[in-house]
């Protein structure tokens, strides 16, 4: 009996083995991807397919990020313009002649006093209150100088 079955062991040990061998093709094939050959690339070519990573990476390059930081910088406007005396000039200029407006209205008798609180309110040069606007107009004169002098 022992040489009827030993076609059969070597039948099923060959089976095994070619059972394995295609095994171990079929793995290597589905695991590793298409044996195909990859075409040359240069810096700056396109890749015929997309080529995955195996896990996500971010890198943050600090040459493009001082570039962007650059780029805003150079971005925002001067937020103070370069100094004008003729600017300081126009402003002194406006305060006389608001304070002359102001002391012409506390000397003149025949105006109501009603009257020159409206006439303060509509002032182009300053913004008044009414109270501010009596306050002025009833300051006695020796206070009215000393307001005039630190002006």
């Amino acid at each position: 009996m022992a040489s009827t079955h030993a076609p059969w062991r070597t039948l099923a040990r060959q089976g095994l083995w070619l059972g394995l061998w295609w095994g171990l093709v079929w793995v290597l094939l589905t695991q590793t991807g298409p044996l195909r050959a990859t075409p040359p690339l240069r810096v700056g070519d396109v890749a015929p397919t997309d080529i995955l990573a195996p896990t996500a990476l971010e890198y943050v390059s600090e040459v493009l990020t001082r570039q962007q930081q650059e780029a805003a910088e150079a971005a925002v406007g001067r937020v103070y313009d370069p100094y004008d005396p003729q600017i300081g000039r126009r402003q002194i200029e406006r305060l006389q002649a608001a304070l002359d407006y102001i002391e012409a209205l506390r000397e003149d008798p025949y105006t109501p006093f009603d009257q020159k609180v409206q006439d303060l309110l509509h002032m182009d040069a300053i913004r008044l209150t009414p109270s501010q606007a009596r306050r002025l107009l009833v300051l006695d004169d020796a206070t009215w100088r000393e307001v005039r002098r630190h002006a």
